[in-house]
């Protein structure tokens, strides 16, 4: 009985794991697309629902990732601010 509870904890932690590590990377494919030129609207529209859903099962990481993405986003613009100024 103990042994089945450790494998589902285990596997349920494996599970975490791999789900966060896809919702990084599809995050960071959405990232690429967002700064490519011609914009491809279209696809950015097909990630969102499934990025979005994706958040509420990893509110935690999301958080993080987008915490990421802020500061990243606030260090270009302070430094484009002081290359213009």
């Amino acid at each position: 009985m103990v042994c089945d509870y450790y494998m589902a904890n285990h596997m349920g932690g494996i599970y975490i794991f791999s789900f966060q590590v896809f919702y990084g990377v599809l995050l960071q494919y959405f990232a690429v697309l967002a700064n490519k030129e011609p914009l491809n609207v279209e696809l950015l529209n097909m990630l969102v629902k499934p990025l979005i859903e994706m958040s509420k099962e990893i509110p935690y990481f999301a958080a993080i990732c987008a915490r990421r993405r802020i500061e990243a986003t606030r260090k270009q613009f302070i430094e484009s601010i002081k290359q213009s100024g």
